[in-house]
């Protein structure tokens, strides 16, 4: 994603999730979700996109050394926000 090559970041995520399984606070998790709802928005896949980016804010809310201000939030905020606005202005 930071290449703005979502098309191949996008499976790679999904394979790094299988592999990591469904730790619902595991920050490698969070940051695999991440990609993955990034990689899904950025190919216009928004209903697909929404679970993984609210998972990754969630546990990354909760991390030590994250928090509102970080980095990690504010990308997950901006993806989640242009997924719902895209999202209801197709529906």
């Amino acid at each position: 994603n930071q290449a703005n090559r979502p098309a191949e970041a996008w499976p790679l995520a999904k394979e790094s999730l299988d592999c990591l399984g469904r730790d619902a606070a595991n920050w490698a998790q969070a940051q695999a979700g991440a990609e993955a709802g990034v990689s899904l928005a950025m190919l216009h896949r928004y209903d697909e996109a929404l679970p993984y980016l609210e998972t990754a804010l969630r546990i990354w809310s909760v991390q030590p050394g994250f928090g509102p201000e970080s980095r990690g939030v504010h990308r997950m905020q901006h993806y989640i926000d242009l997924a719902h606005a895209q999202a209801s202005a197709h529906n």
